[in-house]
């Protein structure tokens, strides 16, 4: 089969890459913290992310917020580290994977 296109989409390198580009590693010992302790340790990590990859999110270009996802809620920063809202539902990321035969 041929495409209209012969390179793959980013969203192909993506998923290839095991697609883990977009996420922050916290630290065990700071995700035991206290909530406000931690929700205020968050943004150095934020702005370590944003020195490490040029302001861009691979893949997603600019960043432009963050999230910080638990199992029943999440909440949302703006570029900046700064906390906007606590989300009382369960953030599910996207699901990307790739065959090759």
């Amino acid at each position: 089969m041929e495409g209209e296109t012969t390179i793959p989409s980013s969203i192909c390198i993506f998923g290839v890459s095991g697609g883990r580009w977009n996420l922050i590693d916290v630290p065990q010992a700071i995700l035991e913290l206290p909530e406000d302790v931690l929700l205020a340790a968050l943004p150095e990590l934020m702005r370590g992310y944003l020195m490490d990859y040029g302001g861009s999110c691979p893949f997603f270009g600019k960043a432009t917020g963050f999230r910080f996802a638990r199992l029943l809620d999440y909440f949302q920063f703006d570029r900046e580290g700064l906390l906007i809202e606590r989300v009382n539902k369960p953030f599910r990321r996207g699901h990307c994977s790739v065959s090759i035969r």
